[in-house]
């Protein structure tokens, strides 16, 4: 969460400094949106989720108003994607971040975000390819130490989920859950190898389910 939140205030930043020199009610509305994303993430950094997420719910809002009165607003289209992003709501920003593309495809961040709300939402190998472009327009450690980061918080979050539908019975879902989670937690370890830590995740999360045979291969790849 507080990974996506710092993302949330560059992404506002950025969107507020592309458009400070528009004029007309859009504008203001749009702004506006900005600032209650910005204060999202604010409050996201100090802990209060519950806050941050209405924050992020008026951020939506006054980003959908924007693009009522201006359908053409393409900054508004990333925004929007990205807020419904942080929102968890991966299937409504895939198509805004799919709109907003549209006449800006070398935006390194909307693929990445794009290819993480893939992923969420089960569609490995096209979130890869976003991904993957995402690192072609942004070379930078950042961007490549942060998404795998998150990569591996949904490899995480995945497994837990197929936790909690073994307790309550639906042992099928609950083993589909956790091999997708221990299959995105090695999509984040291909990116960067050097990732011990991931490594030795994937080995406990692959012995919980009973892969031994991945539990080995990556306990061995963790100790070296």
């Amino acid at each position: 969460m507080k990974i996506k939140i710092v993302i949330a205030l560059f992404a506002a930043l950025f969107t507020f400094s592309c458009e400070n020199k528009k004029q007309g009610k859009a504008f203001d509305i749009f702004n506006e949106g900005v600032r209650f994303s910005l204060d999202a993430a604010d409050e996201g950094n100090k802990g209060n989720y519950e806050k941050a997420s209405q924050l992020n719910r008026l951020a939506i809002g006054k980003f959908k108003e924007t693009l009522k009165l201006d359908s053409n607003h393409e900054i508004a289209k990333s925004a929007l994607a990205h807020s419904f992003y942080i929102a968890g709501e991966y299937s409504e920003a895939i198509k805004w971040f799919q709109l907003a593309m549209r006449t800006n495809e070398k935006d390194a961040s909307c693929y990445r975000e794009l290819g993480l709300c893939k992923i969420n939402n089960g569609d490995y190998i096209a979130g890869k390819t976003d991904i993957d472009t995402a690192f072609l327009l942004d070379t930078s450690k950042e961007i490549r130490d942060i998404t795998i980061q998150d990569i591996a918080n949904i490899g995480k979050q995945a497994f837990e989920y197929g936790v909690g539908y073994i307790k309550q019975g639906e042992d099928k879902k609950g083993k589909d859950y956790q091999t997708a989670g221990v299959g995105i937690l090695m999509l984040a370890y291909e990116y960067d190898s050097t990732q011990k830590n991931i490594a030795l995740t994937i080995s406990t999360l692959a012995e919980r389910a009973g892969n031994n045979t991945i539990a080995k291969q990556y306990s061995i790849l963790a100790a070296y």
